[in-house]
């Protein structure tokens, strides 16, 4: 069973698969870490638990990043889900990164549901760090409603 010590040495590596964008090896390495770090959470005399939950979400996140970089975003969100619901809940990586996943794929209502639950979980200084994220949001809605309302206007013009 790996250590911890062993697991950071190779998340080390598998940032180095990032930072070379080599986002497929980065995301095998990843992979294999989340595998080691559930076996080493199986043994129940840990004393930095803490920790290895910590770089639990750490990973899951670059690995969200990585597939999102592959445009695997689906499968990047299950991640960035797994986050916010079972790890760390005020962690604006894995919101802003669903915010862009549903957008990509046109769910802005889903869009906006994640962006609500960042305003509740997160503070308004790391919100404002994902601001090319949000506005996106906003314009989509924006656009959204102005569709909404032209369509609106059309049905009275032919009601009348």
């Amino acid at each position: 069973m790996k250590s911890l010590n062993d697991i950071l040495n190779a998340k080390a590596e598998a940032n180095k698969f990032i930072s070379e964008k080599k986002y497929s090896q980065a995301e095998i390495s990843y992979k294999k870490l989340l595998e080691d770090i559930e076996n080493l959470l199986k043994n129940e005399n840990l004393e930095n638990k803490e920790e290895i939950i910590n770089q639990k979400k750490l990973i899951m996140s670059n690995l969200s990043f990585c597939l999102f970089k592959q445009y695997k975003v689906t499968e990047g969100m299950k991640y960035d889900r797994i986050i916010i619901k079972k790890l760390d809940k005020t962690f604006a990586k894995s919101y802003a990164r669903l915010i862009d996943g549903y957008l990509q794929s046109d769910k802005i209502s889903m869009a906006n549901y994640h962006y609500d639950l960042m305003k509740q979980y997160v503070d308004e200084e790391t919100i404002k760090k994902c601001s090319d994220v949000i506005k996106k949001l906003e314009e989509k809605v924006k656009s959204k409603d102005q569709s909404v309302e032209s369509l609106l206007m059309m049905r009275n013009l032919f009601l009348k």
